[in-house]
């Protein structure tokens, strides 16, 4: 016998609250996110978690007329697909990266007259474990409140195009 539970899509907005010293998050849109089996039981077409997002997404900045607003989700929600969809709604996505993403440089400019397809990517950037060195030199250091402590942390950050091949994608 088998017991499955559950699972939902829960949108909320964070909301400070005088009682309060950390903001609470207010939950305002759920969604029930049944599995490719019960789906079939029902004889509905699957849609996936995120394809049941992106329709929340922009379900959500219709609701905000073009105001900027941010996502935030667990690795699930790391994907190519919601990434664009997030950006067309006006919004931001904030999400762990994958362990598999292909990240590169971007691409050099192409000289002029010259023939063919531009490329899509440059080279491939330096190893997150050889960044470590680079980051205790030149990182930014910031002084953030984690549950209530100070806790100091240094930032390097930098922007680079996530490659997907077509078929992937």
């Amino acid at each position: 016998m088998t017991c499955l539970g559950l699972e939902w899509i829960c949108m909320a907005l964070l909301v400070p609250v005088p009682w309060s010293e950390r903001s609470w998050a207010l939950p305002f849109l759920t969604r029930l996110a049944p599995s490719k089996r019960a789906d079939e039981a029902a004889g509905q077409r699957h849609r996936t978690v995120v394809e049941l997002t992106i329709g929340m997404v922009w379900l959500v900045s219709r609701w905000l007329e073009q105001r900027r607003w941010i996502l935030l989700g667990d690795g699930s929600y790391s994907c190519i697909q919601l990434g664009w969809e997030v950006l067309a709604a006006q919004a931001t996505l904030v999400t762990r990266l994958r362990l598999d993403a292909r990240l590169f440089a971007f691409p050099e400019p192409v000289p002029a007259g010259r023939r063919g397809p531009k490329p899509k990517k440059g080279g491939v950037p330096a190893k997150l474990a050889t960044r470590e060195e680079e980051t205790r030199s030149r990182g930014e250091e910031v002084a953030i409140q984690w549950y209530g402590q100070p806790k100091t942390l240094r930032l390097l950050g930098e922007v680079c195009p996530w490659h997907a091949p077509a078929a992937t994608a």
